[in-house]
Parts: C-alpha cells; sequence; structure tokens
C-alpha cells in the first residue's frame, strides 16, 4: 500500500496542531523536526512528545522520521570546541532520544548550509562523527540517514 506523507518544517506554523491539518490534508504520516537550539528544542519536553504521540494515534498520523535541521545552523562539521560543534552534539544525543521515545524509526541528518561538506577536513569530520551517531543509532534499533 502506498502511503503519502509531509514534513513538519513544510506547513504553515508549527507546533502539536500540525497533526490534525496534516490529517485533514489526507496524509498517512509527518516527519517530526527536533526544533531549534535557539528556541529551546520544544520536542525535548515529554510533554510535546506525549502529545504528538497522542494525536497521532487520534489522527491516525505516523512519525516514521525525525530531522535535525538545527545542524544546517550549528553543524558537526565546525571546530571541535567550538559552541556550534557542543550545539551540534546535543541536538544529535536530543534526537535519538526522541526517537527511542516516539519509536521513531528513522533519524535524518541534513548536511547543508551551517553542516555542508565543502573540503577534506569537513568530509573526514562528517565521517567520524556520522560513524559515531549511527552506532549509537543501530543500538537502538534507529536508522541514519543523511542528505547531502
Amino acid at each position: 500500500m502506498i502511503q503519502y506523507g509531509i514534513t513538519q518544517w513544510a506547513l504553515p506554523g508549527e507546533g502539536i496542531y500540525a497533526i490534525r491539518h496534516v490529517a485533514e490534508m489526507g496524509f498517512d504520516g509527518m516527519q517530526l523536526e527536533v526544533g531549534a537550539y535557539a528556541k529551546g528544542y520544544y520536542m525535548s519536553q515529554k510533554s510535546i512528545r506525549d502529545a504528538y504521540l497522542e494525536d497521532g494515534e487520534k489522527y491516525g498520523i505516523q512519525f516514521p522520521s525525525i530531522v535535525l535541521n538545527d545542524l544546517m545552523v550549528n553543524g558537526f562539521v565546525k571546530p571541535r570546541g567550538s559552541e556550534q560543534y557542543k550545539i551540534a552534539q546535543e541536538t544529535m544525543e536530543l534526537g535519538l532520544e526522541i526517537a527511542k521515545y516516539m519509536k521513531i524509526d528513522d533519524v535524518m541528518i541534513p548536511q547543508f548550509w551551517g553542516n555542508e561538506i565543502t573540503d577534506d577536513e569537513t568530509f573526514e569530520q562528517t565521517v567520524e562523527e556520522l560513524g559515531r551517531f549511527c552506532k549509537k543509532a543501530a543500538e537502538a534499533g534507529i536508522h541514519v540517514e543523511s542528505e547531502t
């Protein structure tokens, strides 16, 4: 059976009301987003996660993946020890925590703008970071996808 989904960030507005709108538009699923470091990662709150799960069940919406879009601002290709690098590590840990909690199978890692591979150094750093993250995710039965 073919199913259709939409990314949360493609919808007007954000928040838990998106689930109802996604169902009303006829979609079967929605890719969630961790949220932004600058706004306090709204998905870090258990009450928000629970509200998504409750409404997902109520409206028949699945959550097949979660994307870590804040990496495009605070990327793990930044110099180790930098504030952006530390934030990237926090974003990745949180993404994995949310995926486990919500039983989401896939975590999406964008490699654009502030997380773009631009040279040999950022390539090597990406290989290391993704390798480490993929190992942690695999231990939890979660898949990782990298968008380049």
